[in-house]
């Protein structure tokens, strides 16, 4: 298939579809601009309500403040600080090693 449209075909394609259907392009072509002006609405619609559901209403919503703050859990802190120093050890102890060239 070429891609390329026989605009001397379309007519007789018109011809065979149903009749509303043929009514229903005639229609939209005819009020093109009120077609176009009446999506231009529905967008803003949806925008609308899609920002204040992710906008406004999540910057009012304060039951986050209902939650307890987080808290510095110092043990958890010094044993994850041992585990480095282990193994900052044992990657100072591979490094240091002499190998022999093996060419």
């Amino acid at each position: 298939m070429s891609g390329k449209i026989d605009f001397k075909k379309i007519p007789d394609a018109l011809k065979s579809a149903p009749s509303f259907v043929v009514e229903v392009i005639w229609l939209i072509g005819k009020r093109a601009f009120w077609l176009t002006i009446l999506l231009i609405l529905v967008d803003l619609i949806i925008g609308g309500a899609v920002f204040y559901k992710y906008v406004f209403y999540a910057e009012n919503d304060k039951s986050y403040l209902n939650n307890p703050p987080l808290q510095f859990d110092e043990n958890s802190y010094q044993e994850i600080l041992s585990q480095w120093e282990k193994r900052d050890e044992s990657l100072n102890q591979f490094i240091q090693k002499n190998y022999p060239d093996p060419f």
